[in-house]
C-alpha cells in the first residue's frame, strides 16, 4: 500500500495526499487555514453541521477542483446538491483511494437531542475518522483522528473510545473549543492513559502533516 500525507487543519479538518490525489475530510467553517486545490478528488463529509461541512468551503473546492465527488449522509444534500448519499456500509474506490463508510449516528449533546445521521470514513484500512461520534468500537486502523473537546463528549469516554481502537497512532482534532492551555491538558491526560495501551498520541499542528502507511501497524 502507498504511503499518504496527512494534513492537519483548524479543528476538523484534514487533507490526504497519495500519487498526486488529495482527499479532503470535514472542510468545516472553522478550519481557516485550508486552502482548496486543483488536485482534490474527494470531500468526505462525516455531517451536515457547519463546523465540518461549509458552504463557502465547498464552494472553494469546486471551483478549484470541479471534477471532485462530495459524499456524506443524506442530510448534506440539502446543503451541497452535488453530494453522493451514502447510505450503506459498502466500500468504494475513489482517486485511488479506497473508503470504508460506517454509518452511525451523531453523540447526543443530552438524552433529549435529537441525532444526526453521522458517517466515520475509513481510509485505505489506515486512517479513521468518526466524525462527531465515538462509538465504534470494530475499527482496526493505524490511525486515529480523536477529538478531544465537544459539548457531546467526556474526555474519559474518548480515552476509553482510544484504548478500545488502540491505533498505532491517535492524533487530536475537533479541539477549536480549548484554549492553549486546555489543550496542554487534554493531550497530557490523553498522553498518561493511553501510554500503556501501545498508542502514541500525537499533536499535529495547523498546517503540519505526518507520512502515514502500513508502517504504523
Amino acid at each position: 500500500m502507498i504511503a499518504m500525507k496527512l494534513t492537519k487543519y483548524e479543528h476538523a479538518c484534514f487533507t490526504l495526499e497519495k500519487n498526486g490525489h488529495v482527499i479532503v475530510l470535514d472542510p468545516g467553517s472553522d478550519s481557516f487555514s485550508f486552502t482548496a486545490t486543483s488536485n482534490i478528488v474527494a470531500v468526505l463529509v462525516t455531517h451536515e453541521h457547519a463546523d465540518h461541512c461549509s458552504v463557502e468551503q465547498l464552494q472553494r473546492i469546486a471551483s478549484a477542483a470541479p471534477n471532485a465527488s462530495v459524499y456524506g449522509p443524506s442530510s448534506v444534500c440539502s446543503i451541497w446538491r452535488k453530494t453522493t448519499p451514502l447510505n450503506s456500509n459498502d466500500a468504494f474506490e475513489v482517486g485511488g483511494f479506497t473508503v470504508q463508510p460506517y454509518i452511525m449516528k451523531h453523540d447526543l449533546v443530552h438524552p433529549e437531542s435529537t441525532a444526526v445521521d453521522n458517517i466515520g470514513y475509513l481510509i485505505d484500512d489506515t486512517v479513521f475518522y468518526g466524525g462527531d461520534s465515538i462509538q465504534t468500537r470494530q475499527v482496526n486502523a493505524s490511525v486515529l483522528l480523536v477529538p478531544i473537546a465537544a459539548n457531546w463528549m467526556r474526555l474519559a469516554d474518548v480515552i476509553d473510545y482510544t484504548r478500545a481502537l488502540q491505533p498505532a497512532i491517535a492524533i487530536p482534532t475537533h479541539d477549536r473549543l480549548l484554549s492553549a492551555t486546555g489543550k496542554k491538558i487534554a493531550d497530557a491526560h490523553m498522553l498518561h492513559f493511553t501510554k500503556d495501551h501501545e498508542v502514541q498520541y500525537k499533536r499535529l499542528e495547523t498546517g503540519t502533516s505526518l507520512t502515514v502507511g502500513e508502517e504504523e501497524r
